[in-house]
């Protein structure tokens, strides 16, 4: 679920949406307990709709309903604390940008009053979940994650409560192994 806010003074500025997203992570392990990981992910909102907006067009006010959408992009830098070998509770903190953009929307009948923006944001996730290891390499897991995306100009803020699931394949390239 996304909050997707609306910056129309006097306008009911806050909703709550459905939000569908894909992510890819690359991830190394220093020890078993921790991990650091770089993710790339995208995420698409279902229309938020804002009733008895009411703005000045022309000089006069109008009221009618506003509707509008997030699609954003975040790279995100994160470590993961992972506590166990089978069963593994993990904590995870990710940092990094994200590029949001809200589309624009017409007010009832009126087309184009509410621009279409991009702004850049500072984002901070923080997830909880549980992963359980099938195989040597197989690892499937869930997670709760928060997401707060604070924006670096004038635009609103961005949080994301989300459930993600993830099937991991791990592999143990022999880099480091001992000599012998």
């Amino acid at each position: 679920v996304q909050t997707c806010a609306l910056p129309i003074s006097g306008a009911p500025t806050i909703a709550s949406v459905p939000a569908l997203g894909v992510a890819g992570r690359l991830t190394h392990a220093w020890h078993n307990r921790l991990a650091w990981d770089v993710q790339l992910g995208a995420a698409l909102t279902q229309p938020a709709t804002f009733t008895d907006v009411v703005t000045t067009v022309g000089g006069r006010p109008e009221m009618g309903t506003v509707t509008r959408r997030a699609i954003t992009t975040a790279a995100q830098l994160g470590a993961e604390l992972r506590l166990g070998a089978r069963f593994i509770p993990t904590v995870r903190l990710g940092l990094g940008p994200q590029l949001r953009y809200r589309t624009g929307s017409d007010l009832g009948a009126l087309p184009d009053v509410l621009p279409a923006a991009t702004s850049i944001d500072a984002l901070v996730s923080v997830a909880v979940g549980f992963d359980l290891r099938i195989g040597r390499r197989l690892v499937i897991g869930a997670a709760l994650q928060l997401d707060h995306a604070q924006p670096l100009g004038d635009a609103p803020a961005h949080d994301v409560i989300g459930v993600t699931v993830r099937v991991s394949d791990f592999f143990y390239p022999r880099w480091w192994s001992p000599s012998w």
